[in-house]
């Protein structure tokens, strides 16, 4: 059956469908007859590609739920920190303003310190003055003290080389007070003195003589004079009567003041020494009982 137009081929096509595809084969090229294949293949292609991109976007969506949340979190925790923040500015302005009087405060006490050290300074100053006014004053009072002290020596020494001979009267006669010159002479004549003898007869306050009234013995008396009698006087009573002893004098140490300590007492008495205190002979050495 021969057909003369496309609308007649076209309507035989529709007649008898089972021709489409041996029309097809003949009219395209194989690459076009495989164009359904590559087209369901695309559509697959095109399918899993959207529900990939579906999968992506859910995933996407989730990540950007969880960023909003963390951007929530942060937000919160900026304002907290900002808060945070706030509070330490306001801190920081407290702290500057009490600083500030601090300043104010120590400024103000630097002040009063520097007139301090200035009126310090200054009295330093009158101070010093002071002390060396007092150190002159107090040199001037030993100096005195030391001529009122030596005064008061040869005082005590002139009363009792005055008194000697009536105040020991009572227990010796014929007493005389000896010349340390004439006696110096004298042992001398017997025998050279060394220099030690010689300093220790020297430095004799007092040299008396006299007869003991009970015995008649012959007495040499050697005095060592202090206004207060202590250790020291005694000893050198001791030591100085001892130079004339080996001499070949019968001597007696005598000590005699105003006052005397109580171990120098103590000592005069265990060694016959004779205490004379304010003109009055107090010892009971044996000597003057």
């Amino acid at each position: 059956m021969a057909r003369e137009t496309l609308e007649d081929i076209i309507r035989a096509l529709q007649e008898h469908p089972e021709w489409r595809q041996p029309l097809l084969e003949a009219l395209l090229p194989e690459r076009y007859q495989q164009l359904p294949e590559r087209t369901d293949r695309l559509e697959q292609a095109l399918t899993r590609l959207a529900e990939e991109t579906e999968k992506r976007f859910r995933q996407l969506a989730e990540q950007q739920e969880a960023n909003n949340r963390q951007i929530e979190s942060l937000t919160a925790k900026m304002s907290q920190l900002a808060e945070h923040h706030r509070q330490i500015v306001a801190r920081m302005d407290d702290l500057t303003a009490r600083l500030e009087q601090l300043t104010a405060r120590v400024d103000e006490l630097t002040a009063r310190v520097n007139d301090l050290t200035a009126r310090l300074e200054q009295l330093t100053a009158r101070v010093d003055e002071l002390t060396i006014r007092l150190d002159r004053l107090v040199e001037r009072v030993d100096s005195i003290q030391k001529d009122v002290g030596e005064l008061k020596g040869f005082h005590l020494e002139s009363y009792y080389r005055a008194n000697a001979t009536a105040i020991l009267g009572l227990f010796f006669r014929r007493l005389r007070v000896v010349d340390k010159g004439q006696m110096i002479d004298s042992l001398y004549d017997q025998r050279p003195l060394s220099k030690q003898e010689w300093e220790q007869i020297l430095a004799i306050d007092l040299l008396v003589t006299g007869r003991r009234r009970t015995t008649d013995e012959e007495w040499l008396m050697v005095w060592e004079i202090s206004w207060t009698v202590d250790e020291s006087d005694v000893e050198r009573a001791l030591e100085r009567a001892a130079v004339l002893r080996e001499r070949g004098w019968n001597t007696l140490p005598v000590v005699a003041g105003k006052g005397v300590t109580g171990n120098a007492r103590s000592l005069a008495e265990s060694h016959g020494v004779l205490v004379v205190l304010d003109s009055f002979p107090i010892d009971g050495s044996g000597i003057v009982q």
